[in-house]
């Protein structure tokens, strides 16, 4: 065999040593982020639920079709504070005044399934 079919074999080896150890690193950071990934999967799973639940308090209170966004923050020591944004015209009505109190109360009743969180109701009109 000549040099130069030597080196070009020697250096097809080398590449493909790399893309075999590339793939099988990639394979191992994969695993490592799917693992947290199903946490995030958990915790969505919890809020889509928790919004349900508003959704149905609020249609047993008479405020259908009211907006409502569900944002989260973590703090330094960890714990998600969860801010519950409800618009209605009701909230802003001094005639539907009882009725939009009775509406956050039954909200302030809701729990979510989320370990170290709080949840702050804040109605708008």
């Amino acid at each position: 065999m000549s040099k130069k079919r030597a080196f070009i074999l020697t250096v097809v080896i080398l590449v493909l040593i790399l893309i075999i150890a590339g793939a099988a690193f990639g394979t191992a950071k994969h695993m490592r982020r799917t693992g947290r990934n199903s946490e995030s999967v958990d915790l969505h799973n919890a809020e889509e639920e928790y919004i349900k639940e508003v959704r149905q308090a609020l249609r047993e209170q008479g405020v259908d079709r009211a907006g409502v966004m569900l944002t989260s923050v973590t703090d330094e020591s960890g714990v998600r504070i969860y801010t519950l944004s409800v618009h209605h015209r009701l909230f802003g009505s001094e005639k539907l005044k009882e009725r939009g109190e009775n509406a956050i109360r039954a909200l302030d009743e809701i729990r979510m399934d989320v370990p170290r969180s709080r949840i702050e109701v804040k109605p708008s009109a």
